[in-house]
């Protein structure tokens, strides 16, 4: 019993330093001329929250996906998405947005606020080189609220 007690209490002091360490890292990325650049893709996908959301999220999906033919098996196309690990944080931070608006927990603007810098953050994530580090730390969230604290971490400046 006296074990599993001192198990328990190393698991969460070890899960409490990482949360520690996590929360500490703050990154700045640079916004050139003001505009983060748009794509325009060959089908939109309408986002749920709509208008300016809908351009930024199809600005994200064709900066992280990319669709190739497969010569061989039995699909005909095949995805390949960049930065997988950023690419997992938004889709996370997306779910939760959406079922916290669906079920009012979230107002529109504060989903609207809230998807707004996160798909800002994602698209200069994107265009950036060396992003190693943003790239682990996004990596290191496991549930909507660490991504989302990942995503709030990071600081846009215009330049």
């Amino acid at each position: 019993m006296k074990v599993r007690m001192f198990l328990m209490a190393a698991l969460l002091m070890a899960v409490a330093a990482q949360m520690d360490a996590q929360e500490k890292k703050e990154f700045t990325l640079e916004v050139y001329g003001g505009e983060i650049p748009d794509v325009k893709p060959a089908f939109e996908e309408e986002h749920f929250l709509g208008g300016e959301i809908t351009r930024k999220w199809n600005t994200f999906l064709c900066n992280y996906t990319h669709t190739y033919d497969v010569e061989v098996g039995l699909s005909t196309s095949g995805t390949e998405f960049r930065k997988p690990a950023v690419f997992k944080a938004v889709e996370r931070v997306n779910r939760y947005v959406k079922k916290s608006f669906k079920s009012h927990h979230m107002t529109r603007e504060e989903a609207t606020r809230i998807m707004t810098h996160v798909l800002d953050c994602a698209n200069i994530i994107c265009l950036e080189n060396d992003t190693a580090a943003l790239e682990q730390a996004a990596g290191d969230t496991r549930t909507a609220e660490e991504a989302l604290a990942f995503f709030d971490q990071i600081r846009l400046i215009n330049v």
